[in-house]
């Protein structure tokens, strides 16, 4: 789960990760050369940021090369962070 949060957390460090995974969200399941079609990328660029969100757990491969949103992966994410910031905040 620390591979998850951390990723997430570096997200806005990596713009291409983020329009990638915001593609996979949108489209998904879908193909890299869909989505670097859709996004203007390279299917280079496309297959490295969905390497990095691969393992990481938040995508997953499905079938014959197509992504898609790791949901229960990414609820649990948003569940450990929202914790994590209400520990923050102090409520």
């Amino acid at each position: 789960m620390e591979d998850v949060l951390r990723t997430l957390m570096d997200l806005d460090k990596a713009k291409t990760r983020l329009e990638v995974l915001n593609a996979v969200l949108d489209y998904g399941p879908v193909s890299p050369s869909e989505v670097a079609e859709k996004l203007g990328l390279s299917q280079n660029a496309v297959n490295i940021a969905l390497h990095y969100l691969s393992k990481s757990g938040i995508v997953r491969k499905v079938e014959r090369g197509l992504y898609e949103a790791n949901y229960a992966v990414f609820c649990k994410a948003f569940l450990a962070l929202a914790f994590k910031l209400r520990d923050v905040v102090g409520r």
